[in-house]
């Protein structure tokens, strides 16, 4: 046998028992209807000793003997040596009780391991020879004082509901028994054994599915790429020919228009789902290039960011969204000039991404909303709150904060306050990777 194998057949044996192999239900049912067609009274103890399902068909007489202390003690020892006869001789054993009684353990055994009994009996058996064991009543400290707990002594009344059997009914009884537990224990085995087969198999196949999943959309995603970065060259090649045009006409202003787009274009090509703060920063910077080419528009653009968060990773366009959001809402209140900055600080392995303009406001209500949402990032449903009517701004910060939490989960925190000079603050706090 392979390794890998027996080391499975190892933990395998080591996890089996009654209950796993065949289960309480079945063995009740198993129990009952072989006490039923017999009327011999079953229990199913473990390979303890210990009673694992109720008693069938105890008669009066051995209910009375179990209702004194020293003899139930009896009775239970006479139970265990039974057993522990069947699990040592690995085979059924045949013996009388100290009170006088046939008994019959049938062990269930499990590739040679010895699981525990069926335990039946309360037989009455004229012809049993003498040759089989009998269990003394001086197995308990005092047992020979129990004289009235014996079957020679007692009434015909108390035995009334006992079947007599012969010693070859006995035996009959006894190996058709084990016959339907060895049977249906090995049924039970080989079924187990192949359900945990097949288990391992769904799992290697679920795994094997997962990989070609993960496999395919990252050549969806690689193709995408191909087929934007086609757009883009396509694109900038038509933007070339009309820059000739402005060179030629001296049109400078739109030559550098047509430039700063096309370096739009290009930054495109880069990730959709992640950028370094450098990377977003020169989005930003590109976008407020080409809305300053409009009269009406006037945005002051300032960075101050520490060396060591240039590379420092965050949402693609994360920020960038929220950017492009506030110089529209400004614009349509009114203003046509705004000064937006952004600068950073590291502390305790967290870096801080703040964001500053003098000229967004919001109603105090609308403030309100805001900050309870932050509060209640854990379930934030931003498909959901696009159907409310809540202020563009509100969604647009907790969309940046959407989309950090995404990446960084819930110990990304945001914040936001008005400044007493004008305008809003907005603190991005997020772990360092």
């Amino acid at each position: 046998m392979p390794r890998n194998q027996f080391e499975e057949r190892q933990q395998e044996q080591s996890c089996l028992d009654i209950m796993t192999v065949i289960g309480y239900d079945l063995l009740e049912e198993i129990q009952q209807s072989v006490a039923d067609v017999t009327g011999i009274a079953f229990v199913t103890v473990d390979y303890k000793g210990d009673v694992l399902t109720k008693t069938t068909h105890f008669c009066k007489y051995c209910k009375k003997v179990r209702n004194n202390p020293t003899s139930l003690l009896l009775c239970k020892l006479s139970d265990a040596s039974g057993a522990i006869i069947a699990a040592t001789n690995k085979e059924v054993s045949i013996y009388i009780c100290p009170c006088g009684l046939l008994e019959i353990a049938i062990p269930i055994i499990v590739d040679g391991q010895y699981l525990g009994g069926f335990i039946g009996g309360q037989i009455l058996c004229d012809d049993a020879p003498d040759t089989i064991v009998r269990l003394s009543k001086n197995m308990v400290p005092g047992g020979q004082d129990l004289i009235e707990h014996d079957v020679l002594k007692s009434t015909s009344e108390e035995l009334e509901d006992i079947k007599r059997y012969s010693y070859s009914e006995v035996l009959s009884i006894a190996k058709l028994v084990e016959f339907i537990i060895n049977q249906l224990t090995n049924h039970e085995i080989v079924s187990n054994r192949n359900k945990q087969k097949n288990l391992k198999r769904i799992d290697i196949l679920e795994l094997k599915l997962q990989e070609t999943e993960d496999k395919l959309y990252s050549l969806q995603t690689e193709l995408m790429q191909c087929k934007r970065y086609i757009d883009i060259v396509r694109n900038c090649k038509l933007l070339d020919i009309i820059d000739s045009l402005s060179i030629l006409e001296d049109a400078t202003t739109t030559e550098a228009a047509i430039l700063d787009y096309t370096h739009t274009l290009a930054l495109q090509n880069d990730s959709w789902a992640e950028a370094t703060i450098k990377e977003e920063c020169s989005r930003i910077e590109t976008m407020i290039n080409l809305l300053n080419y409009r009269e009406d528009c006037h945005v002051s653009w300032k960075i101050n960011v520490d060396e060591s968060m240039w590379h420092c990773m965050v949402p693609a366009y994360s920020i960038w969204q929220y950017v492009q959001h506030i110089i529209e809402v400004v614009q349509q209140d009114g203003h046509s000039e705004i000064s937006i900055m952004l600068h950073t600080m590291v502390q305790e392995n967290r870096a801080s991404i703040i964001l500053d303009d003098d000229k967004l406001e919001l109603e105090s209500s609308d403030l309100k909303l805001l900050q309870d949402l932050i509060q209640e990032k854990d379930s934030i449903s931003y498909e959901a709150m696009l159907e409310q009517n809540i202020a563009s701004v509100v969604k647009s910060i907790i969309e940046l904060q959407r989309m950090f939490i995404t990446k960084y989960g819930i110990s990304a925190n945001i914040d936001c306050h008005y400044k007493s000079c004008g305008g809003m603050q907005v603190i991005l706090s997020y772990p360092l990777e």
